[in-house]
């Protein structure tokens, strides 16, 4: 038929469970009593429903196998309407309930479960007496939301102030919710929250999570049910590590206040009853989070792991980020009572200096002085070691040049079969390169200048441009000369003011240009050496 049809008392139910059923195509008004949909298959409602404020409330039941889909567009609400969802079975709600045009009254009561996908804009309050509403949509334009100690509230969207005596199951199989107001949890509350497999994994995608921009308050003992029928295995490796602090899961992100969480206990649900964890969980509360954290019992000492990894700075100083240390036992799980004494080292050419030992105190060895440098352009890997346990490294660090410390002599004047002839300019003039304590070259030094001199030989003088001023960090000799004994050998002394010397292999003046050479090279070593 295609008139009308007014609900006054009653249930007037669509189909029984077996065969389908229809209903007129006309405007279905509901003042008392419930419309039911008891179909054995899905079915969109097609019809314009208009529910009316009396002292029964008036409802929409869905019963049966099937899933049963209501536009909101459908519902066409008076002022101060009131709407109750109902029914065995499970039904959804798209589109948006009341855009803003009646301050609607929702209520979620009987067993089934009810889903509203859109994104509503009724103002009234809503109350989840029985049964689950799943909001997948938001529902924030609501007056506040309220499960009673027979509802559940999930879902992955977005919900205005929350107030549970009922349970509280964010996300779907798992997902993340969103709390645009507080939460209070009351006495029995329960929170049941799903992690799918032994790890820490993704927030809202392995594990469920709720986000709230108001304050979290715990009055009343409260229920954390983790369910881990999922495939979480008690016995699995996964569970003889520590997950503690902000490393163990997050449970709620708060932009307000957390308040009441000693009144939080936890209880355990496992797809085999006869399994147990070996370790202890707890909450772990932030300023802006509520974490879970997991603690198996402790080994003994067994080796060390980089708890904060260094990090490189100017070679030769004080590492801007110390490195800290934890003993571990061999699950990785941080032992609290040692107290072993760290050792840090480099890999020559590198090295350590400063504050090279730190003492662990409650199992963890912090420095606060080490110093590192070597060559650059180049990685390092720290290395930490205690007698007794498996050392550990540092991820690798880079140095940058550190301050100027001596000079280097990056070619050597006449020497081996060059030899040099007295009084003619040497045949292989010397480079001096200015360098740290690590050998690597200044390149921003154009200032500083570079002085030869005859540093040892009988009868002997050195001529030519004595004087060199360097460029990028380098001093480059254009026109030496020695002037010498026929096989007598001589060495030239570098200097700089404020920089350790060098001094070069021995030259030896021949005037056949044959030379019997010390061909071993001369380190950087105070002038008079």
């Amino acid at each position: 038929y295609s008139g009308g049809t007014t609900i006054s008392e009653g249930i007037l139910q669509i189909g029984d469970g077996t065969s389908n059923g229809t209903i007129g195509t006309g405007l279905i008004t509901i003042t008392n009593g419930r419309l039911a949909f008891n179909r054995p298959n899905d079915y969109q409602v097609v019809e314009t429903l208009s529910p009316f404020a009396t002292a029964t409330t008036p409802g929409i039941n869905a019963n049966g196998s099937g899933l049963i889909s209501i536009d909101a567009g459908r519902l066409t609400f008076q002022a101060d309407a009131q709407l109750t969802f109902g029914g065995q079975g499970r039904g959804t709600v798209t589109g948006s309930i009341a855009p803003g045009n009646a301050n609607a009254t929702i209520i979620k009561d009987e067993a089934g479960v009810w889903s509203f996908d859109g994104i509503n804009g009724y103002t009234g309050p809503t109350t989840i007496e029985a049964g689950e509403l799943q909001v997948n949509g938001a529902i924030v334009a609501s007056a506040g939301v309220a499960v009673e100690p027979g509802g559940i509230l999930s879902g992955n969207g977005a919900v205005p102030d929350l107030m549970v005596e009922g349970t509280h199951s964010p996300g779907s199989s798992p997902g993340l919710q969103s709390v645009e107001g507080s939460v209070t949890y009351l006495a029995n509350a329960r929170i049941v929250w799903e992690l799918t497999d032994n790890l820490v994994g993704v927030r809202g995608s392995d594990y469920d999570g709720i986000n709230v921009t108001g304050d979290v308050t715990f009055s009343d003992p409260t229920i954390l049910e983790l369910d881990f029928s999922s495939g979480v295995d008690p016995d699995d490796d996964f569970w003889k590590r520590e997950r503690l602090g902000i490393d163990g899961w997050k449970l709620f992100e708060v932009d307000g206040t957390i308040t009441g969480e000693d009144n939080i206990d936890i209880e355990i649900t496992l797809a085999d009853p006869s399994q147990s964890f070996i370790g202890v969980f707890s909450v772990f509360v932030s300023e802006d989070a509520i974490y879970l954290n997991y603690q198996p019992p402790i080994g003994p000492p067994a080796e060390l792991s980089v708890l904060t990894q260094p990090v490189g700075g100017v070679a030769g100083e004080t590492l801007p980020t110390q490195p800290c240390v934890q003993v571990v036992d061999a699950n990785g799980n941080q032992v609290t009572t040692a107290s072993n004494a760290i050792v840090a080292s480099l890999t020559l050419p590198a090295q350590v200096g400063g504050q090279i030992s730190a003492t662990a105190v409650d199992g963890v060895a912090c420095f606060t002085g080490l110093q590192a440098g070597g060559p650059v352009n180049r990685t390092h890997v720290i290395q930490f070691s205690a007698t007794g346990l498996s050392g550990a490294q540092s991820e690798p660090i880079e140095f940058s040049v550190g301050a100027p410390s001596g000079l280097s002599l990056a070619v050597q004047p006449s020497h081996g079969s060059a030899g040099a002839i007295s009084g003619e300019v040497l045949s292989q003039q010397p480079v001096i390169e200015i360098t740290d304590v690590f050998g690597n070259v200044i390149v921003a030094d154009d200032t500083t200048v570079v002085s030869a001199s005859l540093h040892s030989g009988v009868d002997g003088e050195l001529k030519g441009g004595q004087v060199i001023s360097v460029s990028k960090g380098i001093a480059r000799f254009l026109d030496l000369s020695l002037v010498g004994l026929v096989g007598n050998a001589y060495k030239l002394n570098f200097s700089a003011p404020g920089l350790f010397p060098t001094v070069s292999v021995p030259v030896v003046v021949t005037a056949a240009g044959e030379v019997d050479l010390d061909a071993s090279l001369i380190t950087a070593s105070p002038q008079g050496n």
